[in-house]
């Protein structure tokens, strides 16, 4: 199970030198999160070349929402997807242009509506009536005239780690999207420029991408010929582009993402309007591999015919591959550790059998103040952890751009 120095380069994750995160160890206080900013340039353009041509690329802020990593994303051009007004004031700090800002999710307060409508963001992604109704609202107060918005579909369940379709809190159903779109041409104070659809994350094969995008291409199709719509210039199909956690996963080829969606694409295209564009919203794949989590270890005890590795650092501030869905696997591996093999489980200092990052896997007997590094730890950490669970606080973040620690405001988080 023990993954060796040079494991990140397949995973595709930052190669750091060892000595450099022993050095950054002994100025910073573990538990910490160590950020390559330059990798993320290369997932973007790894991504780019898979897509469709014509396609636009969306950041999922949630994944990781430190202004770091925003900003580089806003430097290497792609949109940006809210769902906040937490994470929408985040994007307007960091710079980039609110055209460029879509917002989403079911539970819209009325603040943030407000605030994405005075900030002239691309689009709001209506889930709900409601949702459209406050919009029209705020534009109304603020006197603006169609504000760009977008229906989110429920095209049927998909195929994905997590599914977020198939009669769930997410979307419209196609019925009434279409009666929507139908009113929406009527509007004076909202303008429909977009479908949109995400039927899950975590997708780990090419095939269910296919299935997903086509399955949304076709709920599309049919609620713009029911609507009989050709205004309409983005097809959101969303993404889900999983990334490998476990011992034995692989990354698709999804450079072949491009070739297998040329047909469903150039039927969609025809009820576009000129110059219309398929989009697609990556959160993991993009800041995922750019992350390490660096723990150090407090203890190590037998149990039985398994040793317990007890980390400084549990699942309150690195929720992990798996989140709440079940026990991790790796990717890991230990930092200058010399010792008989062990068949141990890797804990966190919490009071619950729950705290566990890694079980039954194989490594060097550890030593109290060792390192261990978790790879694929760029998104969904920090953002996704509960911190203040027995207050231990929450992990610091660490930037490096160059190879070098970014100094200054937000360097460190």
């Amino acid at each position: 199970m023990l993954l060796t120095a040079t494991t990140p380069l397949t995973l595709g994750g930052p190669a750091i030198p060892n000595a450099q995160i022993m050095e950054l160890a002994e100025c910073f206080p573990t538990p910490f999160y160590l950020y390559d900013l330059d990798l993320l340039g290369q997932r973007v353009d790894l991504l780019r070349a898979a897509l469709p041509e014509g396609s636009d690329l969306y950041y999922s802020l949630k994944a990781n929402p430190h202004p770091a990593v925003v900003g580089r994303f806003a430097a290497l051009g792609t949109g940006l997807e809210v769902v906040s007004e937490g994470e929408l004031r985040t994007a307007l700090t960091c710079g980039i242009p609110s055209e460029r800002i879509i917002c989403i999710g079911p539970g819209k307060t009325r603040s943030f509506i407000a605030l994405a409508v005075a900030s002239g963001i691309g689009a709001i992604v209506a889930e709900s009536q409601r949702d459209l109704r406050i919009a029209r609202e705020e534009a109304a107060v603020r006197d603006r005239a169609e504000v760009p918005v977008w229906l989110r579909l429920d095209p049927g369940r998909g195929r994905a780690r997590v599914c977020t379709s198939g009669e769930t809190q997410f979307g419209l159903p196609l019925p009434e999207a279409v009666v929507q779109a139908s009113t929406l041409v009527q509007d004076r104070r909202l303008r429909l420029t977009g479908l949109h659809a995400y039927l899950g994350t975590g997708v780990s094969t090419l095939e269910d991408l296919v299935t997903n995008t086509e399955l949304a291409l076709k709920a599309m199709g049919r609620v713009l010929e029911e609507a009989d719509i050709t205004t309409v210039k983005v097809l959101d199909v969303g993404g889900g582009f999983g990334i490998p956690y476990f011992q034995g996963e692989t990354t698709p080829d999804w450079s072949r993402l491009r070739t297998c969606l040329a047909e469903p694409l150039a039927k969609a295209r025809q009820r576009l309007a000129a110059g219309g564009r398929l989009a697609f919203e990556s959160g993991r794949f993009l800041s995922g591999p750019a992350g390490l989590f660096v723990t150090r270890v407090l203890d190590c005890k037998p149990v039985g015919d398994t040793w317990f590795v007890i980390l400084d650092g549990g699942t309150n501030v690195f929720p992990g591959y798996g989140g709440p869905f079940g026990k991790r696997a790796g990717p890991f591996y230990c930092l200058d550790v010399e010792g008989p093999e062990i068949t141990a489980t890797l804990c966190g200092p919490l009071c619950t059998t729950a705290d566990r990052l890694a079980t039954g896997v194989s490594l060097p007997r550890p030593r109290e103040g060792d390192l261990i590094v978790f790879y694929q730890a760029g998104a969904y950490g920090r953002s996704a952890a509960p911190g203040l669970f027995l207050s231990h606080g929450f992990a610091r973040e660490i930037c490096l751009s160059q190879g070098q620690p970014l100094e200054g405001k937000d360097a460190h988080g």
